[in-house]
């Protein structure tokens, strides 16, 4: 319905024909039928008997038609549609072809990789969005003179694994070591997170 917009091909027409004879008794579904039986009987696809039987009475699914719209309008969507997936194939390789990698994000890039990025339609509407290289989510990495508890030479090996852990799983773990949740919540970084099971375990 979206695609076809205004025209007499969008079956809307016919869903509102329908409500309209539903609730008033006027009989609005019938004369959509109709009109659409006469325009598939002039449709250059429509065959001679199928011209003859819609004439007739016939509605276009009983002779083998499109229960709505045009043969002829099908078959250019179709064509429309295998022409859009081609293009769409050849513009994908050629940026690919420039190393970038389409994006997990469907919402226009920002930031750093906001400074260089294709916007690419797909053959069903859909926008994509193609970046320069391997979009990574931001990762922080922590040194030995961030951490408050950087005294031992083994608490970056305890920092980076704690720091593979879920958030869940740390939460869980502060709330193990003695925090109430209201503390917890005040930790908003993970940064805060580890130092603070770090510095409880230490204590």
């Amino acid at each position: 319905m979206r695609e076809r917009g205004w025209s007499l091909d969008n079956p809307a027409y016919l869903a509102v024909g329908q409500i309209v004879a539903a609730f008033t008794n006027i009989p609005l579904d019938r004369v959509a039928r109709k009109t659409m039986n006469l325009r598939a009987a002039m449709d250059e696809e429509t065959r001679t008997w199928q011209r003859v039987a819609l004439v007739a009475g016939w509605d276009t699914w009983s002779v083998g038609l499109p229960y709505w719209g045009l043969e002829s309008t099908i078959n250019r969507e179709k064509k429309d549609t295998e022409k859009a997936k081609n293009q769409y194939i050849i513009d994908r390789d050629r940026i690919k072809a420039k190393g970038f990698v389409k994006s997990d994000s469907k919402e226009k890039p920002d930031g750093e990789l906001g400074k260089d990025y294709y916007a690419l339609e797909k053959w069903t509407g859909v926008l994509e969005y193609w970046v320069k290289g391997e979009p990574k989510k931001k990762t922080i990495k922590y040194t030995l003179e961030e951490s408050k508890t950087a005294n031992n030479p083994k608490n970056q090996t305890k920092f980076d694994s704690i720091r593979k852990k879920k958030k869940a799983d740390q939460v869980k773990t502060l709330l193990e070591l003695g925090l109430n949740p209201k503390e917890v919540r005040d930790l908003k970084y993970e940064k805060d997170r580890i130092e603070k099971i770090l510095e409880l375990m230490q204590s």
